[in-house]
């Protein structure tokens, strides 16, 4: 009789396994996506699905571009103010702005599409958040996109350069040090050809230096900090072949490009971060082509410590940092698009701050993802995992995973599975209804190659059943930020984490009106984050004093180079 149950257990099996459709889709460099199928293992196709449940609303269900699939998931933020936070994309040719209960609260139609999230900051310092997107597309057109937190397109927008493209996502950061934050955009003028845009509020450019020229097409979004610690920022972007580090004048800086032969970028857009506390930041980004892997360089142009980890898989992944083990060390993580169906591979990577492999890691898989990475503890047990999205969908459904640091198993209740692929996209952890628990958003895709039937793209939003901690959340969607700024400090989940350092003081603390800081850091760019890592205020330090007059009694975190500390605000 056990022989029997043991035969139709083989057989079921079989048969599922038979039944089950995989498939794995890949990108080339010039953004085609295309799919095949996979013979994964049945033991690893059956895997537990997950039983958490879509908020009510959701999943919210709109048409996907036939040609160009989103990229790097969607931004969240409460733009009302209502203390419900709002979903941001761009679905075919439509910028939408959802309510937490899945409603579409405004919408514009776009010229040409834009498949990665918009960004979102308060620009102009006024209390209330903007967003900003690009276009490009076929037929050609292409165009820079300003909005109010209404959805009300701003005075001299949208910025179209003979329909140029506009590549990749928009970055929003203060270059020049004045407060307000500027509106960079990468303008693909042909195949040899590009641009970087630094633009007011009024879509002119800072300053007769901008933009600036790269040979070829700017191919990920730029990332801005001050990563060798001179007081002013710098703005690293890319051409295909070369990573370059323009300064706040749009000047090379010293050390610059940086250029390998059989080395190409697309996509790989970089976090900017201290790795090894000399208050320099380092770019951490990865390449393709024939010297694929991950890199990570410092302020000078030279490779840092370990890096580059040479692979040879292709990889568009864009990386993840935070500090998983509290030791005070960041780590640094990336996706890796590894795929097969005879032998598990690496999936996903790991390193310490000096580039050596995390123990346990590289993630064992048979098929990875180069999506986006976030770090937050999800299933509320104390340490942190790693979230990513997926290659491959089984039945027509993908999945977004979470993977325990420690021991690199599968957190409880993950996979969370979506209708379509995850592909290049990723989850963002909130509270987006603000019920005090924690929920992850996740878009998907359809990649049908059916003109009869086309494809549909889906905002997923989960309720996790933890509660909601911010400080529990060390780096959240693409880039970290809303902005894409990709500058570490600057993300909400490192500000309000982040160790205040000795050399930066103030006094007094708590304060009603000012703040006294060191005299060495007079005339310095300063930020100002409220406790859930918003940007409330920026300018330079004046008399070696930052007035904070205005502000709501609270917590906030004060930026000075790349320092932060908390400081308290009475009435």
């Amino acid at each position: 009789m056990k022989q029997i149950a043991t035969l139709l257990l083989l057989i079921t099996f079989a048969m599922v396994s038979i039944a089950q459709d995989t498939r794995v889709a890949e990108i080339d460099e010039n953004g085609n996506i295309t799919v095949k199928k996979l013979n994964i293992p049945f033991d690893h196709q059956a895997q537990t699905r997950s039983t958490f449940t879509q908020l009510e609303g959701f999943p919210f269900i709109s048409l996907a571009h036939p040609s160009f699939k989103n990229f790097r998931n969607v931004s969240i933020a409460d733009l009302d103010d209502d203390g419900t936070s709002e979903i941001a994309v761009c679905l075919n040719q439509t910028l939408y702005v959802l309510s937490s209960a899945g409603q579409v609260l405004w919408s514009y139609q776009l010229e040409g599409t834009s498949n990665f999230p918009p960004a979102i900051a308060d620009i102009d310092l006024d209390g209330d958040l903007e967003i900003a997107v690009q276009t490009y597309g076929v037929p050609v057109t292409g165009n820079v996109y300003l909005f109010d937190h209404k959805g009300n397109l701003q005075e001299g927008w949208p910025l179209n350069l003979s329909n140029h493209f506009f590549l990749n996502g928009i970055t929003l950061a203060d270059i020049n040090g004045d407060g307000p934050l500027e509106i960079i955009a990468s303008e693909r003028i042909s195949g040899s050809s590009g641009q970087v845009h630094a633009l007011d509020h009024s879509a002119v450019s800072i300053s007769e230096n901008w933009p600036v020229a790269v040979p070829g097409t700017p191919a990920f979004t730029p990332s801005v900090a001050d990563i060798n610690s001179d007081g002013v920022m710098e703005l690293v972007t890319c051409s295909t072949t070369a990573l370059y580090v323009f300064d706040a004048e749009g000047q090379v800086i010293p050390g610059f490009p940086l250029e390998e032969v059989g080395a190409k970028f697309s996509y790989q857009s970089p976090v900017l971060a201290d790795l090894d506390g000399d208050d320099n930041m380092e770019i951490i980004t990865a390449r393709h082509n024939d010297i694929p892997g991950t890199i990570v360089v410092g302020a000078d142009g030279e490779y840092f410590k370990n890096w580059p980890d040479y692979d040879n898989i292709w990889t568009y992944a864009t990386p993840a940092v935070g500090d998983i083990d509290r030791d005070g060390d960041l780590e640094v993580f990336y996706g890796r698009p590894y795929t097969s169906d005879l032998v598990e591979g690496g999936i996903l990577l790991g390193y310490d701050h000096e580039g050596n492999a995390l123990d346990g890691f590289p993630i064992q898989g048979y098929a990875g993802s180069e999506g986006v990475i976030s770090i937050a503890d999800v299933d509320d047990d104390g340490d942190f995992e790693i979230i990513t999205g997926s290659k491959t969908s089984v039945d027509g459904n993908g999945f977004i995973h979470a993977y325990h640091v420690e021991t690199q198993e599968e957190v409880e209740n993950f996979p969370i599975e979506v209708k379509g692929f995850t592909f290049t996209n990723g989850a963002y952890l909130s509270d987006v209804n603000n019920d005090g628990m924690l929920d992850l958003t996740a878009l998907s895709y359809q990649l049908k190659f059916n003109g009869a039937s086309p494809d549909s793209a889906f905002i997923n939003v989960f309720d996790l059943e933890v509660p909601y901690n911010g400080s529990t959340i060390l780096f959240n969607g693409y880039k970290g930020s809303t902005s894409h700024a990709g500058d570490y400090v600057t993300t909400l989940s490192s500000v309000s984490n982040a160790l205040p350092k000795e050399t930066l003081e103030i006094s007094p603390n708590p304060t009603k009106y000012s703040l006294l800081i060191n005299r060495e850091l007079n005339n310095l760019p300063f930020s100002i984050f409220n406790a859930e890592g918003k940007l409330i205020n920026s300018g330079k330090v004046n008399n070696y004093s930052i007035d904070v007059a205005s502000l709501n009694s609270g917590i906030y975190y004060l930026k000075v180079k790349n320092e932060i500390v908390k400081f308290i605000k009475i009435d």
